[in-house]
């Protein structure tokens, strides 16, 4: 059954069952297939341009690597992206008190898919903006991409819409993001980020404020 009073009428006429996973995420039966899907719910205030998040996201979705896209659109005051449910963890759900540290090879191997999926992006002109910890998604023995929240930046004091509590995510945005001179190498800066904290355990530089 549905929620009452849970889904907005567009999202609710798509889906048979839904259930709250997190802020901002359902795990819900899609009514044109049956499959079980994810739902990301972002409030289209969020974006300046929602459309244009909608492309860019459906774009970054056909990368290898990237985790694909089977609708989405916007209404009711959000964004709407139903994606394949993906059966696994992402590297933001380790225990604060015990932190991976692995290997630099293993860390290579993990980290290999992502990075061809951002370099098939940034040849496709996209930049991904939200390279973090918990956009990375251990799923049947390999690392995908999440690609639903891409954003632009703004030089202002920023709030995520629904933070994962787990992760500090401005601790992985590049010094230059939220300037003109932002692009595809912060998406790498990010994930060299990543590979560091993996290996070591702790990322290499806190933020010390949310202020860009």
């Amino acid at each position: 059954m549905l929620p009452a009073g849970l889904l907005p009428p567009s999202l609710a006429s798509k889906l048979t069952s839904a259930e709250v996973v997190r802020d901002g995420l359902l795990r819900a039966k899609w009514q044109a297939s049956h499959q079980t899907v994810g739902v990301y719910l972002v409030p289209a205030s969020y974006h300046s341009e929602p459309e244009a998040y909608l492309a860019h996201a459906r774009e970054m979705a056909q990368c290898p690597g990237a985790v694909g896209i089977f609708e989405a659109w916007a209404d009711d005051g959000y964004c709407y992206v139903l994606t394949p449910w993906l059966h696994g963890t992402t590297l933001a759900d380790a225990d604060p008190a015990h932190p991976l540290r692995l290997d630099p090879e293993t860390v290579a191997a993990l980290l290999t898919p992502i990075a061809e999926a951002l370099d098939a992006a940034h040849a496709k002109g996209l930049h991904h903006r939200e390279v973090r910890p918990s956009r990375i998604v251990l799923a049947e023995r390999s690392a995908v991409l999440t690609s639903y929240r891409g954003r632009t930046w703004r030089r202002a004091p920023l709030e995520e819409p629904f933070p994962d509590p787990k992760e500090r995510h401005f601790d992985y945005l590049a010094p230059e993001v939220g300037t003109e001179h932002e692009g595809p190498p912060a998406d790498v800066y990010a994930l060299a980020t990543i590979a560091f904290q993996l290996v070591s355990g702790k990322v290499p530089f806190h933020a010390a404020s949310t202020a860009l």
